[in-house]
């Protein structure tokens, strides 16, 4: 069985790399960028099964970059941000399949989201691993 793959865009290195160590941990393949066009790029190249987004990055907000990755993919977008969430609301309303965790992230609602949206996370290699294997960030 594939190995479930999320692409991971925020232009925060230390935020990104931590996060993305975890996704690793939890099963997750994990394609990183720095920001909004390097998401629509490798959204473009390849297929995620979900997608998690900063709002405040350079070259594209995430609100219009979600717009515009909805365009090409049906895979989940997640807001991961330090943005007030009235602020997504209208998107989270519009678009199918959007949502939105504010930040400091809660680890262990995010796993249980992703196992949701993407049935393989849930395979004892996704659901093996728990947000204390690699301790706080």
């Amino acid at each position: 069985m594939l190995q479930p793959t999320i692409l991971l865009a925020d232009d925060d290195p230390h935020f990104r790399k931590a996060l993305a160590r975890r996704l690793q941990a939890w099963g997750f393949g994990v394609v990183e960028s720095r920001d909004g066009v390097g998401a629509i790029a490798r959204a473009a190249a390849s297929a995620f099964d979900a997608i998690i987004l900063d709002q405040l990055m350079p070259a594209g907000d995430g609100l219009s970059i979600a717009t515009r990755l909805r365009e090409r993919t049906d895979a989940a977008i997640i807001f991961i941000s330090g943005c007030d969430r009235e602020r997504f609301r209208p998107a989270v309303l519009a678009t199918r399949d959007v949502y939105y965790l504010p930040k400091p992230v809660d680890f262990e609602r995010l796993r249980e989201l992703l196992i949701t949206l993407i049935p393989t996370a849930a395979t004892p290699a996704g659901a093996a691993a728990t947000g204390a294997a690699i301790g706080a960030l």
